[in-house]
């Protein structure tokens, strides 16, 4: 993955690497736009949710991390914190995780961002009890 965070001492500095990442890394402002649109959705699901970042992706966590997307070259992944066996979708591109607990779907021009969006807050729901 590409590197977007930032060493927490440095209030601000995230945001401008994610900024200057999102410009460097994302030729097709379709995919930009695709990410500004979630990043948005996620956060809009509960006032509770927070967006922080770590060296390689964004997360995302009300008591405990429950989303974390990978900035990638013209592209994104995102990773869920919910078994791949319990998410019922015909058209995510979900692969299996390392963790048994996450499970990872490749972002694509043709993924459903209502769909994703609704497994992202089947995460929340299940990390938030």
């Amino acid at each position: 993955g590409f590197v977007v965070g930032k060493p927490h001492r440095k209030k601000g500095y995230g945001k401008y690497m994610l900024q200057t990442a999102l410009t460097e890394l994302f030729k097709d402002d379709t995919i930009k736009g695709s990410l500004n649109v979630l990043r948005n959705s996620i956060r809009g699901i509960d006032k509770n949710i927070i967006e922080h970042f770590s060296k390689y992706h964004i997360n995302y966590k009300s008591k405990v991390d429950f989303c974390l997307i990978y900035i990638q070259k013209n592209n994104f992944w995102v990773d869920v914190k919910i078994n791949r066996n319990k998410i019922k979708s015909e058209s995510l591109d979900i692969r299996e995780h390392k963790d048994k607990i996450w499970s990872h779907i490749r972002f694509n021009p043709k993924t459903n961002l209502d769909e994703l969006l609704r497994v992202i807050k089947l995460a929340f729901n299940l990390a938030s009890r």
